[in-house]
């Protein structure tokens, strides 16, 4: 899979984390398991999965540290 020019491998993780605020885009590849999702449940979708995304990026250390030096980035 290439996202902005650079190739990723998705046995390294299928969740991709993307800031576009900067000059250049910074991605971070970690596991999907982050996401706490249930086999065979539907993904989320709509005020949901955002609320639940917004929690993650205040919770989860490796997220919030994503967030952190992103928005600082320029």
């Amino acid at each position: 899979m290439r996202i902005g020019g650079q190739a990723f491998l998705l046995e390294r993780g299928a969740l991709f984390l993307i800031s576009a605020s900067g000059a250049r885009p910074v991605i971070r590849q970690t596991a999907l398991s982050k996401l706490n999702l249930e086999p065979g449940r539907p993904l989320m979708s709509g005020k949901g999965a955002v609320e639940y995304l917004c929690h993650l990026a205040k919770t989860d250390p490796d997220i919030r540290a994503f967030w952190r030096s992103a928005t600082t980035e320029k």
